[in-house]
């Protein structure tokens, strides 16, 4: 039988079937390694409850403290906008977010070998990445959660493809895809801005157009990926009085928080939990190796890897405008912002992409440049690796935060599900009863604003409130984890004082204002 010839339709739909295979595997390993659930935290709670309630019409809005409906302000709309259509299809809840995670994962692994194979025309190379984020520890942990960053991922990424298709090609339908990209983006997270800020700087370095143009360009495409979103700061405007949620402060970020995000960066390439000079030195190196193959991509802008070249510094503008993005909103919004991977994952995701085309350009270079690349891509698989497989057997085995095994198989949480709806109860986990229980709970006051940075002022005249609610009949103080409890917190002593035991768990106590509460 003779061979089937190599036609172009067949080269064509390889690279489809290879990554429409690593989006079914990505998401396929996801979904059969979280029999528990896709982790969820108190962010998350926010997310769950706003698409609940949305697809009961009460709007995007989460439940405050007892059963109060508050409208979603504090974090942009179109992740829980993603989770409503699934309910709205009939899907339970569990599922619908065990969904999302699954697919987005899927297609966050292959939109980045797809990204590389076009930009090198090399099928192997896109794989290569694909199968690189396939094996990242953090890639994966930030799909185990139900939040927003791998849908910003997905949008970000994105968008600086198709802006470079643009740049590269002329393509203008691909400017408009951008606009659409990069508001979808901003829509996910507020920190999407960042992605409008480094396309508009694209179009002004990259677009080979008057400087007039190109400024008009910036400006359209700015304006326009804005708008979505300035419709939604309005209705949050109108709803509360605020645009986001968010008030001016100033507390720079702290000598821990500089030392966190060094030994998170360090640790994408190292599985040894360093001192700091040895952080330092990891990250010097890195830095230096990065460099050098970036000089690389330097040097060849005006060859036939233009396209590489115009991504790679749109890539690099976006990392840059984040990490500026991200001090800035420590410094002056949020100081309980941690700089870990899911924070950080942008950041990773850029790292990763330039690493591969730096080593598609010294291909044909002097060994020692490829020698570099291949180092660093060697290094980062045998870091990430181990690391991600420890991910998803803890997934599977014991599951992630409120989903966990411990928390569904709490004894405090179906004592607490046993309770009348009309119950009053406070707990210092709060979105965690919330979401397992249908109980709309109080949180016990904090003394300190973790988002702030401040003493609450009203930190007594809570506890006093507390403590009047907690005087009648059906009501319930419940305290989880007693030897840690959350900074900013009370003692477990100024939180109980005046409430008798009621009962013990291996997880809580529960106390009532009469001991012999049962």
């Amino acid at each position: 039988m003779n061979p089937q010839p190599d036609t172009p339709m067949r080269r064509s739909a390889l690279p489809l079937l290879v990554f429409g295979a690593f989006l079914l595997l990505a998401a396929v390993l996801l979904w059969l390694n979280s029999p528990w659930g896709i982790g969820v935290y108190h962010d998350s709670v926010y997310y769950i409850s706003s698409a609940e309630n949305l697809v009961k019409g009460d709007g995007l809005s989460w439940f405050g403290d007892g059963a109060e409906l508050r409208p979603l302000t504090h974090f942009a709309p179109l992740y829980a906008l993603t989770l409503a259509s699934g309910l709205a299809l009939g899907i339970e809840t569990a599922s619908v977010v065990r969904l999302v995670a699954a697919l987005l994962y899927g297609a966050n692994v292959a939109l980045l070998g797809w990204v590389i194979y076009h930009l090198t025309r090399r099928l192997w190379l896109g794989a290569l990445c694909a199968a690189l984020a396939l094996l990242s520890s953090v890639l994966l942990g930030v799909h185990l959660l139900a939040m927003s960053e791998p849908q910003f991922l997905l949008a970000a990424i994105a968008c600086l493809a198709a802006l470079t298709r643009y740049l590269t090609a002329g393509d203008r339908r691909f400017f408009y895809v951008a606009i659409l990209l990069a508001a979808s983006s901003y829509l996910t997270r507020y920190i999407g801005i960042v992605v409008l800020g480094s396309g508009a700087l694209s179009l002004l370095l990259f677009l080979e157009r008057p400087l007039r143009n190109r400024l008009q360009q910036a400006v359209a495409f700015g304006l326009a990926a804005f708008a979505p979103m300035a419709l939604w700061m309005a209705r949050n405007y109108v709803r509360s009085g605020s645009l986001t949620n968010r008030t001016l402060r100033f507390h720079p970020p702290q000598l821990a928080k500089i030392k966190q995000f060094a030994a998170t960066v360090a640790g994408w390439v190292s599985p040894f939990r360093l001192t700091t000079p040895g952080t330092l030195l990891i990250l010097l190196g890195v830095a230096a190796l990065l460099g050098m193959l970036l000089y690389r991509l330097w040097q060849a802008r005006k060859s036939e890897a233009g396209p590489i070249f115009v991504f790679s510094g749109a890539a690099i503008l976006f990392a840059l405008l984040y990490l500026a993005s991200l001090v800035f909103s420590a410094t002056f919004f949020d100081a309980s912002t941690p700089f870990d991977d899911r924070i950080l994952s942008p950041l990773y995701v850029v790292f990763l992409m330039l690493i591969v085309l730096a080593a598609h350009q010294t291909l044909a270079e002097h060994r020692l440049w490829v020698a570099l690349a291949v180092i660093l891509l060697v290094v980062l698989a045998g870091v990430q690796a181990p690391a991600a497989w420890r991910q998803m057997t803890a997934l599977r085995e014991q599951g992630i935060g409120f989903t966990s095994r411990a928390w569904q198989e709490s004894g405090t949480v179906a004592w607490v599900a046993a309770l009348p709806q009309e119950a009053t109860i406070y707990s210092n986990e709060k979105a965690a009863l919330n979401f397992l229980t249908g109980h709309q709970a109080y949180a016990i006051p904090e003394k300190t604003d973790p988002v702030k940075a401040e003493v609450r002022n009203y930190y007594e005249e809570a506890m006093q409130t507390m403590r009047e609610r907690l005087s009648t009949a059906d009501a319930y103080l419940i305290v989880f984890h007693i030897d840690r409890l959350r900074a900013g917190m009370p003692t477990l002593e100024e939180i109980t004082a005046g409430f008798g035991l009621v009962s013990i768990f291996d997880d809580a106590r529960v106390y009532a204002a009469s001991s012999g509460a049962e």
